[in-house]
């Protein structure tokens, strides 16, 4: 069976209709700060109306969506372009949140999802976190050094901090 390799420049007016009701810039590898873009590359910023947290989308070799501090990588294949979008509009759509765990002060990311809403007044730490948690150097880190857990939504007007204690 044949890959259904998806090319970059294939989606991206796709990808800019589904953005025509927000403010978002076209950039390329002779950008300055996109200088790391490939030469036929292309970074999608959305700029957010509530913050000055953009999304981010840069069309590659693979596809890469970032929003605060996740980013998840996607394969150009049709089910993973598909997942790409609707985790672009449920961002959008306010319904998921960028959630992200760190230790220590100063603070040391240790692993960033998306969640939805409703998950992130619901589902335990736990659980969000358990691809973090089950790293047993990350555990310890948490036990002796604390830490913090950010939902960050694009409406931060959603977005809520949890303090994580260390242990005594």
């Amino acid at each position: 069976m044949e890959e259904d390799f998806i090319d970059a420049c294939d989606v991206l007016q796709e990808l800019c209709g589904l953005l025509s009701g927000y403010r978002y810039e076209l950039h390329y590898h002779d950008n300055g700060e996109y200088e790391y873009l490939n030469e036929t590359g292309v970074c999608i910023t959305i700029f957010n109306p509530y913050s000055e947290n953009k999304m981010y989308i840069d069309l590659e070799e693979e596809f890469t969506l970032s929003y605060g501090a996740y980013h998840e990588h996607y394969y150009p294949n049709s089910t993973d372009y598909k997942e790409m979008v609707q985790t672009i509009k449920g961002i959008l759509d306010n319904e998921l949140c960028s959630a992200t765990m760190y230790s220590g002060e100063p603070l040391k990311w240790l692993g960033s999802t998306t969640i939805t809403k409703a998950e992130s007044r619901e589902r335990p730490i736990k659980d969000v976190f358990s691809f973090i948690l089950k790293i047993k150097e990350f555990k310890i880190r948490l036990n002796t050094d604390g830490g913090e857990i950010y939902y960050n939504f694009w409406n931060p007007s959603d977005d809520k901090v949890i303090k994580i204690t260390k242990k005594a």
